[in-house]
């Protein structure tokens, strides 16, 4: 008898990239680093048009991957 338990997820803001940085290009640069099982990256609307930020989602468990200061250029 199988039964999926729904993983609890975990997200943070990081903000003030480069205009020309996407979603893909951040989604791309964490999975080439780290070993997560889920990873959404989305790019909220933004009032300000000199940089841009991202939404990061990933599983409560990678959190502290991807809360790191090392993996972000």
């Amino acid at each position: 008898m199988g039964h999926s338990a729904t993983k609890k997820t975990k997200s943070f803001l990081v903000s003030r990239f480069s205009p020309n940085v996407t979603s893909r290009d951040n989604e791309e640069s964490l999975n080439e680093q780290l070993k997560v099982l889920s990873l959404v990256c989305t790019r909220p609307k933004t009032k300000h048009g000199t940089y841009e930020s991202f939404h990061i989602l990933v599983h409560e468990e990678d959190f502290p991957l991807i809360n790191n200061a090392g993996v972000w250029p």
